[in-house]
């Protein structure tokens, strides 16, 4: 156990979950100033993507759902911190 109460593992995971949301939006990870504004532009800006290749007729490049789940995860994220 450490600090907060997690194991080795779900340390490790927690870790991975906040690089993975930063990646899949897109998002700068060293910015010390993410608002929920600057992560829900991000996310609004991938799912315009995604309607556009949709009303093309072209499959989309991204899974949505995932998008969706870094965006919920981060916002969670500093609100917590706050």
């Amino acid at each position: 156990m450490n600090n907060w109460g997690l194991n080795r593992n779900e340390h490790k995971y927690t870790k991975n979950i906040f690089l993975e949301s930063h990646y899949e939006l897109g998002l700068n990870l060293f910015d010390k100033n993410i608002t929920a504004e600057k992560i829900n532009a991000a996310y609004e800006k991938l799912l315009n993507e995604y309607i556009a290749c949709i009303k093309a007729d072209k499959p989309a490049s991204i899974i949505i759902d995932d998008k969706k789940e870094a965006r919920d995860y981060l916002i969670k994220f500093i609100g917590n911190k706050q």
